[in-house]
């Protein structure tokens, strides 16, 4: 299939790189891994957690191996999708899966320990580079687990002891939450922003028409928040999907888990919780 390289790159047609609402990888994944017994629901989240985010990286278009973890997913495509759609409805009601609970949102500074900044909070910039447009990159909140402080954002770059920070948000917050390709469609469409090419590409991949993603400065005229859910992004993560003017596809770069971007500050409280921890303690 013909399309237009989001790098500088002469285009693939042979490998595309995404995949369809019909086949996506993630959800594969994760069916593939509920049949052969990888996939635990740990109370305490931490190692559901490491296992969530490995699903999701697994499949991105940057791993070594897609191609092949990709075909096989799609050749079993009935049966663990039938799998994963059934794992997902036994925890329909686990927080990162649940509707969005503005009670229960847990934020933690990447790199230093302060308290929240309202600065923070405002409509990410232009994306420095392609893939960043496709994505929710900024000051992020997360639907803390039940039985601990988890899941905070950007745990790689997070020095352990930086306090767990509880933002209470208030019911007239306008949350957006997305749980299929056809919802990150919907916001794309909405507000969108031409992305163009990067000097230097990461890997070559090829869309049909041109790449478009979130113009978050217009989305902030609609919404305070733009929330995916985990099973949105097991859905949504890297299948390409018809826009006006192009095509769209959402990519978690380094953030596969439930997650809220802020686009603005709309908190009532912010309260310290638990030292952040890595899983490994």
């Amino acid at each position: 299939m013909a399309g237009t390289s989001l790098f500088r790159f002469t285009p693939r047609v042979d490998a595309n790189g995404f995949s369809t609402p019909e086949l996506p990888p993630a959800l594969l994944e994760l069916g593939r891994s509920v049949l052969e017994g990888d996939l635990e629901l740990d109370p305490r989240g931490a190692e559901l957690r490491g296992d969530l985010y490995w699903i999701v990286e697994c499949v991105a278009p940057f791993a070594a191996d897609r191609h092949a973890a990709v075909t096989d997913l799609e050749a079993n495509a009935p049966r663990y999708r039938a799998a994963a759609e059934a794992w997902l409805a036994r925890h329909r009601d686990h927080p990162w899966f649940a509707p969005f609970d503005g009670d229960r949102q847990g934020w933690v500074c990447g790199d230093v320990d302060e308290p929240p900044d309202p600065g923070v909070f405002v409509p990410p910039p232009a994306p420095e580079y392609t893939p960043f447009g496709c994505t929710l990159l900024g000051a992020t909140t997360t639907t803390l687990d039940d039985g601990d402080m988890w899941p905070v954002p950007w745990e790689r770059r997070t020095a352990p002891g930086a306090p767990v920070w509880a933002l209470t948000v208030p019911r007239s917050a306008r949350v957006l939450e997305i749980r299929d390709p056809a919802g990150w469609a919907e916001l794309v469409t909405a507000h969108p922003r031409p992305l163009t090419a990067m000097d230097e590409p990461l890997y070559d991949l090829t869309l049909p028409g041109g790449l478009l993603g979130v113009d978050w400065a217009s989305a902030a005229r609609d919404w305070d928040g733009v929330r995916m859910t985990f099973d949105g992004i097991l859905r949504t993560a890297y299948v390409a999907v018809p826009v006006p003017g192009g095509t769209t596809a959402f990519m978690p770069w380094d953030s596969g888990w439930e997650q809220t971007l802020w686009l603005r500050w709309v908190f009532d409280d912010a309260i310290p919780g638990t030292p952040w921890r890595r899983p490994d303690g």
